[in-house]
């Protein structure tokens, strides 16, 4: 089965060989087998990372080399981690912003306050040229630039998709390492952020002196 949830990976050269990079932790666990000369163990470890376009696993003698360095490489594991909490965290905070393309909000002219397109006689208004995208003001914009992506970049975009559609079932998955770390992450701060809502309504319904828990007030 191919996980299609942004982390699978080819190569031009080969585009009969699917990956899936190591993480650290797996790198170091992958160090110690060799390093224990176990190397059927680090065979059987390294086989998992690398299938056919149907998922199906590939002997490690006929893995091409190029392939196999880029499974090890180091990859963007930091960045990616950093975006998937980031992106994730502005979405629970403010999905209107979190899912506005940057290049619509560089041609059309938003209400902050609404998220939405500020309309004029019934046509969208289009920015002017001279007006600047929230970016690129000392304020900022919680989706970050263009160039430095706080909301979800493609690759955690699939990856929160993924889960979207899997967490009702179950993960597909689990001995996947990727899969556990994003998984995780998405269900401890979906929690936190629910316990986090909770306590700010409890916070209110004591200024207030009135319940406004569960839309009652």
């Amino acid at each position: 089965m191919i996980l299609d949830d942004g982390y699978t990976e080819t190569l031009e050269a080969h585009p009969q060989f699917r990956f899936r990079r190591f993480l650290a932790s797996e790198k170091k666990h992958f160090r110690g087998l060799l390093e224990q000369e176990n190397y059927s163990a680090a065979r059987e470890f390294f086989a998992r990372h690398v299938s056919d376009p149907d998922g199906r696993r590939i002997s490690t003698e006929l893995i091409p080399e190029k392939v196999a360095y880029a499974a090890t490489d180091k990859d963007s594991e930091a960045d990616d981690l950093a975006n998937l909490k980031s992106g994730f965290r502005l979405l629970l905070v403010n999905p209107r912003l979190a899912i506005r393309p940057c290049a619509l909000c560089q041609k059309y002219w938003f209400d902050e306050d609404t998220g939405t397109i500020v309309e004029h006689g019934g046509k969208k208004l289009l920015r002017p040229d001279y007006a600047v995208t929230k970016c690129q003001t000392e304020q900022g914009c919680a989706r970050g630039t263009p160039e430095n992506l706080k909301a979800l970049n493609n690759r955690n975009q699939k990856a929160f998709d993924h889960w979207m559609q899997w967490k009702a079932v179950g993960c597909p998955d689990p001995q996947d390492a990727i899969i556990r770390r994003n998984w995780m992450l998405f269900e401890s701060m979906k929690e936190h952020h629910g316990f986090r809502e909770i306590c700010n309504r409890v916070s209110q319904s004591a200024v207030r002196g009135r319940p406004v828990l569960h839309g009652v007030r």
